[in-house]
């Protein structure tokens, strides 16, 4: 789940080598495909969890931090594994699968809880995560398969 994205509540889950979009209300794949184990384990982690799903899609919806859940399992296709701070807000970015490459971020950080992120000090503070996401040290970053498309749309020859 991420602050800069569109309604309706879903979350975003990257298994193997397969991402979707998981719709929280209707356990239903909107967008993306799945490995057909974690095409049953999703839906089954977000019927779990879908009350505190919901509650972080409201925060998310008014920049507040979000609650921690729990996760099941953590394998992500689009993990970031190397990130460096590039001057003008720009970024280069490692993935688990070798896609590199560099993506522009400073426009896309909006609401309080990027705002600290304007500044070049903290802006260089990004890091991956344990779950192989971007993010500051309060909680806020980018939608991890957004960056991913982004960078490997650029990629000439990517297979």
């Amino acid at each position: 789940m991420y602050y800069d994205d569109h309604a309706p509540p879903h979350v975003h889950a990257c298994y193997g080598n397969d991402a979707a979009v998981i719709m929280i209300e209707t356990l239903a794949i909107r967008g993306g495909r799945l490995f057909r184990r974690a095409t049953a384990m999703v839906p089954e982690w977000a019927a779990e969890d879908r009350e505190e799903l919901l509650a972080d899609w409201r925060l998310a919806v008014v920049h507040q931090p979000l609650q921690w859940i729990e996760p099941h399992w953590s394998h992500a296709m689009c993990a970031v594994r190397r990130i460096s701070a590039r001057p003008q807000g720009r970024f280069e970015v490692q993935f688990a699968d070798a896609t590199r490459g560099e993506v522009e971020l400073r426009d896309r950080l909006f609401g309080p809880m990027f705002e600290p992120r304007r500044d070049p000090q903290g802006f260089g503070q990004a890091t991956g995560d344990d779950f192989g996401a971007l993010g500051w040290p309060n909680g806020a970053g980018p939608a991890p398969d957004a960056l991913y498309e982004a960078i490997a749309a650029s990629v000439v020859g990517r297979k």
